[in-house]
């Protein structure tokens, strides 16, 4: 067993379970939230669905979103982008590679806390009227 599964191992004390999909796959649940973790080009990547890509007022939560990723500054330095098959927002945090338990379980819950904030976030954007409707 390698570091980082001893690791992820140590995150069953506060819930976070997890199961090898393939070499350097894992997924990790919580709370019934599934996560994927991947090691690519020596880093760490944690990766979650956000929400289901809106067929509305796109445009405008793009742009929204695009301010959010500027520099990480509002989304707690993770990256909301979009699935390969654009169905889906996406939210992914980079790791380092050499990460340590205390680190990792900081950064998945604040990870966590970036993920409701945004599905919130979208939840509520979503509900308002377009600019120039009456509603």
């Amino acid at each position: 067993m390698d570091k980082l599964e001893e690791i992820l191992k140590q995150l069953a004390e506060v819930g976070v379970s997890f199961e090898v999909q393939e070499k350097n796959l894992y997924q990790l649940t919580y709370d019934e939230i599934k996560m994927e973790l991947f090691k690519k080009d020596h880093e760490l990547y944690l990766k979650t669905r956000l929400a289901p890509c809106p067929k509305e007022k796109k445009e405008a939560l793009f742009s929204l979103l695009m301010k959010a990723n500027q520099l990480g500054s509002g989304t707690y330095g993770n990256a909301i982008g979009l699935d390969n098959q654009e169905k889906f927002l996406t939210l992914t945090c980079q790791l380092p590679y050499d990460i340590i338990y205390k680190d990792l379980k900081e950064k998945i819950e604040l990870f966590l806390g970036c993920l409701h904030f945004w599905q919130e976030e979208i939840k509520n954007f979503s509900q308002k009227p377009a600019v120039g409707t009456n509603g």
